[in-house]
């Protein structure tokens, strides 16, 4: 059987792309793929925010309109970069989770501009670091580590899932991981997701690289999401752990505080968020 894939053309996309087939290919020898890149509105356009450009959800959507129309078969996204509400035409595979925290990259003691363009990591980092300037940063994470080695930044915010997939040189610079219990992830952070139509065969395909504890902290932490009615212009942060053997959630919404709650007492996390969203 042969499945065609999908994913965006950049270098992290690609090497996400290498890590699902090869785990698949690992289980099911039978298996053939045929890559098949794709170039989006999201990477095309970096001299923009993404919430000026129709946020996070440029980088999936034309992917699922590829799969509506045939053209491929599966797609692999960063579970982050999906957008909060999806379509009741798909459904979703996911592999074991990475590691699921950012990381403050910088090349010099005294940092003084952060780059970014989340706006998540913007609200935390004044938190974090209040005397900072926060100015925005777009580009592949090749690009985001140029621009900091230049000197137009002091120090820039990047996931470490990425970092470990990709693996670019990260020499001379120092790398400070970022608590998730006080800088909390985006939804999904560090989770590599498996996109198909709910009514093909593709989820009984890769059930043997599936990973239902994953799954589910994936479905939770969407549904915080979903919840807030969230986009990528909103400050959101949403991470699930197991604790002694119950599922817990943290999450933040704009400058309300982090909330951590049992999963079963959602709607009362969801009601805290917005109640508290401006501080109040």
């Amino acid at each position: 059987m042969k499945i065609r894939v999908g994913a965006r053309g950049s270098q992290l996309s690609i090497a996400q792309m290498d890590i699902v087939l090869q785990a698949l290919k690992q289980k099911r020898p039978d298996l053939t793929f045929e890559k098949v890149i794709m170039k989006t509105k999201g990477d095309l356009i970096l001299n923009r925010s993404l919430k000026e450009i129709g946020g996070k959800g440029l980088f999936v959507g034309e992917f699922e309109e590829a799969l509506k129309e045939g053209i491929i078969d599966i797609a692999i996204h960063s579970g982050k970069d999906l957008p909060a509400l999806s379509s009741s035409y798909f459904a979703f595979s996911v592999m074991k989770r990475g590691v699921p925290y950012d990381v403050l990259i910088k090349n010099k003691d005294q940092v003084q501009v952060i780059g970014t363009s989340s706006p998540r990591r913007e609200v935390l980092l004044h938190k974090l670091m209040p005397n900072a300037q926060v100015k925005m940063l777009r580009g592949n994470i090749n690009t985001r580590i140029e621009k900091l080695r230049s000197g137009e930044y002091d120090a820039i915010i990047l996931a470490q899932a990425g970092l470990e997939r990709l693996q670019p040189s990260l020499a001379g610079l120092e790398v400070v991981p970022l608590d998730p219990e006080v800088f909390v992830p985006a939804s999904c952070q560090g989770i590599l997701t498996i996109e198909y139509l709910k009514d093909s065969p593709f989820q009984e395909i890769f059930s043997c690289i599936h990973d239902e504890e994953t799954y589910q902290a994936f479905m939770l932490e969407r549904q915080v999401m979903q919840g807030l009615q969230a986009s990528c212009h909103d400050a959101v942060g949403a991470y699930s752990t197991m604790e002694k053997g119950e599922r817990m959630i943290r999450s933040f919404y704009h400058q309300s505080p982090i909330y951590y709650e049992k999963a079963d007492q959602l709607p009362l996390l969801i009601q805290k968020l917005k109640e508290h969203a401006h501080g109040d």
